[in-house]
């Protein structure tokens, strides 16, 4: 369990990296004794105060990310992963947890639709539950495209679709349908639907014999699918292209069974969940086996004539441009056709009115709060608070007004270099490290690389291993920056790093995919390294 308030971590943050108060609040118009206020939860602080205080801690958006992550109050990637995977003692932990917290709030209709979702995921595939048209409704008018859709949309799709209507499964199908035709060549970096909920909702198709909705969707994910992965960059778009690959094939081929349910195509069907297992994707695979006896099985879908569609006409966002202030928030509340006193959680309705109309701004525990009213997740947050690590090089380096690429490299490195905070001077050279890592990426290697003295991959080792060793507390950030350099250090460095990473991590080791990923790249290259390993690192193997 873990739903630390965002201001204890904020002050564990700070105190590990020994930036004091007045450093903290240095340029953000707080006060220290605000900020100490904050902490310890008596008060708020103004997200433009915050947003300073952010920079002046070096909290980048990983940190952040994996802190909401791990609450289990609120609906996260790791429910999702929890239902897909079969872990019905986190849905229980995650459902107790939510209860606990918003337990007075369940007058707010996004907040019982939430709770409404985390009971339905536990209940068995083979039940004979039945959704109320009231819930059907809320699907309909919550399961929408827009910039917020998140993980509790891709819930909703794959845990209580299950138990729906007909007609929830063909409007659904036909939005996203709709949503995939919006997309060219030219805009589809603006896409923010995974492939994945795609997947889940021709599942649901198939298992319910609706190929009429079922094989338009599919057709349609074929375009998107290939679109996303022809013209991603290497971001979150990138990550959720690779993941959503197994569901895709797995719906083609099950699809092709059922048109043609021969052995042959069965065993195209498995050929698929074989290779997601060897893919090490073990909560997938899991997920795929629950779902191919209901799709050879098949059922028939029960019929909703009450189900009203609000959203028939599709809604193209500016996605680049969303982010959490007035117009947003305005914007979105009516396209979920949600009243102010809908999404007012312990303010006013006059409050929420002010802020929409941009005549007042909530603090940034309350900013929060309304993100959770709204069904969002923090991701509004993060353009407009959170520095992204290295995009301002990657942005200079790759500007071709100045045409000699060595030299644009060269400045644009030097213009972060003097972004970089000497304190702590442990993160100082680990920045420093991956810097030069980036700017060795940049210029391709080779010739071009070794014409900068400090782009040597011997000093770049020297200055990543002095960074870690000298690390007193390890966030989950760092260990993202070690990840870029790692695979510069000799095998014996990394265990080196590895042992000082889990004696002195700020996060859950057994929770971290990065440290598995490290641990399995070290194992790959010195096959005795299980016995020099730390016991919570074996453990994950």
């Amino acid at each position: 369990m873990s739903t630390k308030p965002f201001g204890s971590f904020i002050q564990q943050l700070r105190k590990d990296r020994g930036i004091t108060l007045t450093e903290a609040v240095a340029g953000s118009g707080c006060s220290p004794a605000a900020l100490s206020r904050y902490e310890r939860g008596l008060s708020d602080i103004s997200v433009t105060s915050m947003q300073s205080i952010i920079t002046n801690l070096q909290l980048t958006v990983k940190d952040f990310l994996h802190h909401y992550t791990a609450r289990t109050d609120v609906i996260t990637k790791n429910t999702l992963y929890a239902f897909i995977s079969g872990n019905q003692e986190y849905l229980a932990v995650n459902m107790a947890d939510f209860m606990s917290t918003h337990a007075q709030l369940l007058h707010l209709r996004s907040i019982n639709f939430t709770k409404f979702l985390l009971e339905v995921s536990q209940k068995s595939d083979y039940s004979a539950y039945r959704l109320t048209a009231e819930q059907e409704q809320a699907i309909s008018d919550f399961v929408a495209p827009s910039p917020a859709w998140n993980d509790t949309q891709s819930l909703a799709l794959v845990s209580a679709l299950r138990f729906g209507s007909a007609e929830l499964g063909t409007q659904l199908a036909q939005r996203l349908i709709d949503y995939a035709h919006q997309f060219t060549a030219t805009n589809i970096r603006q896409s923010t639907i995974s492939g994945n909920d795609f997947g889940y909702l021709i599942i649901s198709c198939l298992i319910n014999r609706n190929l009429t909705s079922g094989e338009p969707l599919l057709t349609a994910l074929r375009t998107y699918y290939n679109l996303r992965v022809d013209h991603n960059l290497f971001d979150q778009i990138s990550t959720d292209v690779i993941n959503s690959a197994p569901l895709v094939y797995f719906s083609e081929a099950a699809l092709a069974w059922i048109k043609q349910p021969s052995a042959m195509n069965e065993k195209k069907v498995r050929q698929v969940i074989t290779q997601v297992q060897d893919l090490s994707l073990s909560g997938l695979t899991a997920y795929l086996e629950r779902m191919w006896p209901l799709i050879k099985n098949g059922q028939h879908s029960w019929h909703n004539t009450k189900l009203i569609d609000n959203h028939q006409t599709p809604q193209v966002f500016d996605v680049p441009n969303w982010r959490f202030n007035y117009t947003n928030i305005k914007t979105l509340r009516k396209f979920y056709h949600l009243t102010l006193a809908d999404v007012s959680v312990n303010w006013q309705t006059s409050t929420q009115s002010r802020f929409e109309n941009g005549k007042s701004n909530f603090g940034f525990n309350d900013s929060l709060r309304l993100t959770e009213a709204m069904l969002m997740q923090p991701t509004v947050f993060y353009r407009a608070l959170f520095p992204v690590p290295f995009s301002d090089f990657k942005k200079q380096a790759s500007d071709t007004s100045i045409p000699d690429k060595y030299e644009r490299v060269r400045q644009a490195a030097i213009a972060t270099r003097s972004t970089f905070r000497p304190k702590p001077a442990s993160r100082y050279k680990m920045l420093q490290a991956e810097l030069n890592m980036r700017a060795i990426q940049m210029l391709g290697g080779g010739d071009n690389a070794k014409a900068f003295a400090e782009y040597d991959g011997a000093n770049i080792q020297n200055l990543e291993l002095a960074g870690i060793l000298t690390t007193k507390h390890f966030q989950y950030s760092d260990l993202i920056s070690f990840m870029d350099v790692a695979g510069l250090l000799d095998t014996d460095k990394q265990i080196t790093a590895l042992h000082w990473i889990v004696a002195h991590a700020r996060f859950s080791i057994k929770d971290s995919s990065p440290i598995t990923e490290l641990v399995s790249i070290a194992v790959s290259h010195l096959p005795t390294t299980a016995m020099l390993l730390p016991s919570s690192c074996t453990v994950l193997l």
